[in-house]
C-alpha cells in the first residue's frame, strides 16, 4: 500500500531487517548486472514450494557475496542506510520506508482495534507499507474495525475502501 506519490531512484532496495535486504520494492534498470546475478541464482537455486529459497535470503545472499570483501557483510551497512553499494551498484535503504512494520508484527496490522495511532502519524517516514501476504493472506478485514489495516485503507485508498465496501463489512 503506497502512503504517498514517490519516484525512488533506479536501482534501490531496502532492508526488511537488520540482517535483511527485502525484495517487495525493487527498481532496477534493464539487465543491471546485480539484478541479473540474482535471476541467474534464483534460476539455479529453485526448489518448488520452498519459499526461503527466493526473494529476501536470495538477494541478501547474493548482496553478501558481492560485497563481502569491500564492504562486509551487507548488515554491517544497515545503520548507514541509505547508503550507495559501490559493489552492487545500489542504493539501499532503511526498513522504515517500506517495511514499517516489520513480518513478527504482520498480524497487529489486521487486528481489531490496533489503529490507535493516527496513520498519518505511524506511517510518516515511509514510502509504501508493505502487507506481508506470506504471514497475512488468511486473515480477515473488517470495514470500521479499528484495524491498522482499516485505518490505513480508508486514510490512503479512500475510492478503493468505499468502492470495497459497498456491499460488504469485509475487504
Amino acid at each position: 500500500m503506497c502512503t504517498r506519490t514517490h519516484t525512488l531512484p533506479l536501482n534501490a532496495v531496502a532492508f526488511e531487517s537488520e540482517s535483511v535486504i527485502g525484495t517487495a520494492v525493487l527498481t532496477f534498470t534493464s539487465q543491471h548486472p546485480t539484478l541479473w546475478k540474482l535471476m541467474k541464482a534464483m534460476d539455479r537455486n529453485i526448489i518448488p514450494g520452498v519459499y526461503s529459497i527466493i526473494g529476501p535470503v536470495a538477494l541478501t545472499g547474493l548482496l553478501n557475496n558481492l560485497c563481502g570483501e569491500t564492504e562486509g557483510r551487507i548488515s554491517s551497512l544497515y545503520h548507514k542506510t541509505p547508503i550507495t553499494s559501490t559493489c552492487a551498484n545500489l542504493t539501499i535503504y532503511p526498513p522504515l520506508y517500506f517495511y514499517p512494520i516489520p513480518h513478527q508484527r504482520a498480524k497487529e496490522f489486521f487486528s481489531a482495534g490496533a489503529g490507535t495511532v493516527s496513520v498519518e502519524e505511524m506511517f510518516n517516514s515511509s514510502y509504501a507499507v508493505h502487507m506481508w501476504n506470506f504471514f497475512s493472506e488468511d486473515l480477515v478485514v473488517r470495514a470500521g474495525s479499528e484495524s491498522i489495516y482499516d485505518q490505513a485503507a480508508q486514510f490512503l485508498c479512500p475510492i478503493v475502501y468505499s468502492r470495497a465496501t459497498l456491499h460488504s463489512d469485509v475487504f
